[in-house]
C-alpha cells in the first residue's frame, strides 16, 4: 500500500500542474479530485478491470484457498512481496 499510495501522491501533482492527452496536451488547472468524474467509462472501466485482474491473481499466488487450511493464512512456500517478477 505505501507503494500505491507514493504514486498516487506523484499523480495528483503530476495531474494538477502538467499537460495531459485527455485535455489535448494544454495545461487545464484543476483540482485532481474533480478529474476523475472527467474521464469516460470506457477508460475507467478497462482500468479497473485490470487492477481487479492484478489483485485477484496476487491473492491467488500467496494465500490459501477457502477450505485448504485455516482462514486467512499464506502459503507456506509464499515470501511475502514475491509474485514472481
Amino acid at each position: 500500500h505505501g507503494r500505491v499510495a507514493m504514486m498516487a501522491t506523484v499523480g495528483y501533482l503530476i495531474g494538477e500542474s502538467t499537460p495531459t492527452i485527455t485535455y489535448g496536451m494544454d495545461v487545464h488547472h484543476t483540482i485532481a479530485n474533480n478529474q476523475l468524474p472527467e474521464v469516460p467509462g470506457t477508460v475507467l472501466f478497462p482500468f479497473f478491470l485490470a487492477i481487479n485482474i492484478a489483485e485477484a491473481l496476487r491473492a491467488s499466488t500467496g494465500w490459501v484457498e477457502p477450505g485448504l487450511g485455516p482462514l486467512f493464512s499464506l502459503r507456506e512456500t509464499y515470501y511475502p512481496g514475491d509474485i514472481g517478477f
